[in-house]
């Protein structure tokens, strides 16, 4: 068999025929064919392959690589210099079963403010996350069964709380969470099941945050199970802006979820230093961020 047609073939052992003059990527090729060291055997000497001459592609190419500064995507969300407030929305799909993720992400923990929706939380369920306090949570269900849904709000434990209100409507499966700080900060996270249609978004919107968006600068972050998006989507986006002065600051072009839909979103009452999609290694859904 030729080195070539062996591609894509592994074997338990493997005799390579050396020649003169075969190329480093032949021998790469020849070699990894085989599972294990001791399955390998040499025929004839082994030569060593030539060096690659410094205008090869590769090279250049390793060269170019090893010059350029090897930046972290997101390390600008690790400090916050000057920047305000920094927060960061996610349905977690049980804070139960990812406390520890979250906690080892450096961009949460640097955060002022931690979103949650689905955090699928229970009567007796405490997490600590250092240098923040539980600023306001639901349950997801009126007795100790985990259910699909719940939010809650962290937030550094330096940052007075004035007010907190908690909303979860069980019967429609629509939960918020509002947290009223100084300076007249109003923090507020959502998650409403699928199958809820705008107006029942909105009712609940009117039992908790009322229309008065003129006294707070609001955050308005969650899962509406609206895909922002589609036709749908915009509408609810205009009832938003309309009613409550709240403006879609993500970008509904970017996905919120791995099945391409834009159904978790932020809005704000005023303009963003930045907004936009992280990474999450654990969830359905895609984790929002934002300065303020």
């Amino acid at each position: 068999m030729t080195i070539h047609k062996s591609q894509g073939c592994t074997f338990d052992s493997v005799a390579i025929g050396m020649r003169k003059g075969m190329s480093q990527s032949l021998q790469y090729v020849a070699c990894s064919r085989v599972t294990k060291a001791n399955g390998l055997y040499i025929l004839n000497e082994y030569k060593k392959p030539a060096t690659l001459n410094t205008n090869d592609p590769i090279v250049v190419e390793l060269q170019r690589l090893e010059s350029i500064a090897k930046e972290p995507m997101f390390s600008f969300l690790h400090s916050q210099d000057n920047c305000g407030y920094q927060f960061i929305y996610h349905n977690v799909q049980s804070l139960n079963a990812h406390y520890k993720d979250i906690l080892a992400d450096r961009s949460f923990m640097a955060s002022d403010f931690l979103l949650f929706a689905e955090t699928w939380s229970i009567t007796g369920d405490e997490y600590e996350f250092p240098d923040f306090q539980l600023g306001v949570e639901t349950f997801s269900s009126l007795n100790r069964k985990r259910q699909h849904n719940g939010v809650a709000i962290y937030i550094k434990k330096h940052i007075p709380v004035i007010k907190r209100m908690a909303y979860p409507d069980y019967e429609k499966g629509i939960h918020l969470a509002v947290l009223y700080l100084q300076n007249r900060v109003r923090l507020i996270v959502l998650y409403s099941k699928p199958g809820n249609s705008c107006d029942d978004i909105v009712e609940a919107l009117n039992n908790t945050i009322g229309v008065d968006y003129q006294e707070y600068i609001s955050i308005l972050a969650g899962d509406f199970n609206i895909n922002m998006s589609t036709e749908d989507g915009k509408e609810f986006c205009e009832i938003l802006r309309e009613v409550y002065w709240l403006h879609l600051k993500t970008n509904p072009a970017h996905w919120t979820t791995r099945g391409g839909t834009t159904i978790d979103a932020v809005f704000a009452s005023q303009d963003l230093k930045c907004c936009g999609v992280y990474e999450s290694t654990f969830s359905y859904h895609i984790p929002l961020y934002g300065r303020l």
